[in-house]
């Protein structure tokens, strides 16, 4: 008599440690899909902006910049072959480059780096 409690305890230890172990995954799953939730809301924002910022892109002509790119070409050939031996388009990519990160640091309140 004693053993059949002792089972039917052991039965009923075994249901409720297994509806824990169901519950405590339960949870985590919940957890991590509430994450990906997060993150893909995050994800959806920031192409959102992205999305703006090419729309506000297209509102400006720059039509002006590709003529200037097509004075290059009017250059001779010497000194061209010159100015790509000395690194101007290099050079014009750094000064670019850092023109740029510098108005992007601008736009931050608090980082304005002497200027």
């Amino acid at each position: 008599m004693l053993s059949k409690i002792l089972d039917a305890l052991n039965y009923i230890n075994d249901k409720i440690s297994q509806f824990a172990a169901w519950l405590a995954d339960l949870l985590a799953s919940a957890l991590a899909s509430l994450l990906d939730i997060l993150k893909d809301a995050i994800v959806w924002a920031f192409g959102q902006v992205l999305d703006l910022v090419i729309a506000v892109l297209n509102l400006f002509d720059f039509s002006a910049l590709l003529q200037w790119v097509g004075t290059w070409s009017q250059l001779p050939a010497g000194v061209l072959e010159v100015l790509a031996a000395i690194g101007l388009g290099t050079c014009f990519g750094i000064i670019a480059t850092a023109i740029g990160i510098r108005l992007l640091l601008q736009a931050i309140p608090f980082v304005r780096f002497g200027s």
